[in-house]
């Protein structure tokens, strides 16, 4: 596992949520209050781009069919069988640090 720097936490305003670009996959940060939770921008069912819903703290909600998640650990709402890939986060010197795995 690596660690890697994707952005300003203040980039990222409470309620809401910042997909971060990077070379291997977008990777979609949301925050509530102090705490924050980086998820892979793609919805299991059919790869929808999750960044492009809706987010209602603490659920992220796919536009293409309206699957529902839980940023706090990416659980599918409606299914016990799906969930979103969800990354370690750490705030370090004001910058949003993800755990992604080596590749």
């Amino acid at each position: 596992m690596a660690w890697e720097a994707v952005g300003a936490a203040d980039a990222v305003p409470d309620g809401e949520m910042v997909t971060f670009a990077r070379s291997e996959g977008d990777v979609l940060v949301c925050r509530m209050g102090d705490a924050f939770f980086a998820l892979e921008d793609r919805c299991p069912h059919a790869n929808g781009p999750l960044s492009m819903g809706n987010f209602s703290p603490p659920f992220l909600v796919c536009p293409w069919h309206a699957w529902e998640f839980d940023c706090r650990n990416g659980q599918c709402v409606h299914a016990d069988d799906a969930a979103v890939r969800q990354y370690p986060v750490e705030i370090r010197d004001g910058e949003i640090c993800v755990e992604f795995p080596d590749a």
